[in-house]
C-alpha cells in the first residue's frame, strides 16, 4: 500500500471507523513504547480462520502485559461484522484478506508509568491478499543482532520488533525475502514472521522450541500438537544440512525455504522428505477447512 492508498483507507479502532492514517494519537503507548500485542489473522470469504488459537493467544500476551480490555474477541459475530464494514468501505474485493488486529496500553502521560485510567486502543485493519502457494521462500542467516528468550518475546506477538525489522532489512539488501533468527546460544528461534521446521534425512521433522525464542504459532502449534513425527527441540545450524526447510505462519501455510548462503549448501532433497512435507500440507489444509466450516456454521448459527 503507497502512501496515497493509506490515506483512503479506514480502520476499525476501539468501535469507531476512523481513516487509517489518523487512526492513533502521537501519544499511544503502542506508538511510544511498542506497548502492544497483535494477531495477524487469514479471512477467506469473510471467515477467520483459526480465530479460537489466535484469541488464545492474543489473551496470553494481553495477560503477560498486565493489559485488560473491555472487549471480548470471542465474540466472532462482531469480528466478522467488523471484517464485512472494512471490505465494505474500503472497496475491496478478494477472496483472502490479511487481518491485524492490534491492542495497546493507550494513551499516557510521558515515561513509563501505568495509570489507572488508561484505556487501551484496539485497532482492526484489513487488506487483500493473495496466499502464494508455490516457490521458496529465500532467505539469509541473519547474526547481526540475536533474539532474546523471554517470556514477553516468545508467548506473545509484541509491539516491539526491532530485531525482526534490522533482519528483514538486511534480507531485502542481500535480495532475500526473509532471514532466520538466532537467539544468544546461537540456536535458531525461526524467521523474522515465520515458524521455521526441517525435515532430516531420518524422517524427523524438527521446529525450534518456544523456550528458545520460536514464536508460538497458529501453524506450529497445529503440526506440533497434532503430529508426533513433529518435534519441537534444540535446533542449531548444523541441522541445516541435507534438511528439507520449510517455513509457515497463517498467511503463508506451508512455503519450503531456500537458505542464501554457504551454510546448507545446495542439498538436494530425499524422496522420503518429499513426501513428508506433501503429507504436512495435506493435514494442515484439512485444518483450515475444519476451520473455516466451524467458524461459518458458529457465524450462521
Amino acid at each position: 500500500m503507497n502512501a496515497k492508498d493509506s490515506k483512503e483507507k479506514v480502520a476499525w479502532v476501539s468501535g469507531a471507523i476512523v481513516p487509517a492514517v489518523h487512526a492513533l494519537s502521537v501519544a499511544d503507548r503502542g506508538f511510544t513504547l511498542g506497548d502492544s500485542v497483535f494477531e495477524t489473522v487469514l479471512v477467506k470469504d469473510g471467515v477467520p480462520l483459526f480465530w479460537p488459537q489466535h484469541v488464545s493467544r492474543l489473551m496470553v500476551g494481553l495477560r503477560a502485559l498486565k493489559m485488560q480490555v473491555d472487549f471480548d474477541f470471542r465474540d466472532v459475530k462482531a469480528i466478522a461484522k467488523i471484517i464485512k464494514i472494512l471490505i465494505s468501505r474500503n472497496n475491496l474485493s478478494s477472496d483472502y484478506y490479511a487481518m491485524r488486529v492490534t491492542v495497546s496500553r493507550g494513551c499516557g502521560g510521558r515515561g513509563l508509568q501505568v495509570l489507572p485510567d488508561m484505556i487501551p486502543t484496539i485497532a482492526i485493519t484489513l487488506a487483500a491478499y493473495q496466499p502464494i502457494a508455490h516457490g521458496a521462500v529465500h532467505s539469509i542467516v541473519y547474526d547481526e543482532v540475536r533474539r532474546t528468550s523471554t517470556k514477553l518475546t516468545t508467548f506473545k506477538h509484541s509491539g516491539s520488533y526491532g530485531v525482526n525489522v534490522l533482519a528483514r532489512i538486511a534480507a531485502d539488501e542481500r535480495g532475500a525475502d526473509d532471514a532466520i533468527l538466532l537467539n544468544p546460544e546461537g540456536n535458531i528461534t525461526g524467521l523474522t514472521a515465520a515458524n521455521l521446521f526441517a525435515i532430516l534425512p531420518d524422517g524427523t521433522t524438527l521446529t525450534p522450541r518456544i523456550e528458545d525464542g520460536a514464536l508460538p504459532g497458529v501453524v506450529r502449534n497445529i503440526l506440533v500438537g497434532d503430529l508426533e513425527e513433529v518435534v519441537a527441540a534444540p535446533f542449531n545450524l548444523s541441522l541445516l544440512h541435507d534438511a528439507l526447510l520449510f517455513a509457515t505462519n497463517c498467511l503463508m501455510g506451508i512455503r519450503k525455504i531456500k537458505i542464501v548462503s554457504d551454510i546448507a549448501g545446495e542439498n538436494s532433497c530425499s524422496t522420503a522428505q518429499v513426501s513428508i512435507i506433501s503429507r504436512l500440507e495435506a493435514h494442515y489444509q484439512r485444518a483450515v477447512i475444519c476451520s473455516f466450516d466451524a467458524t461459518r456454521e458458529g457465524l450462521l448459527g
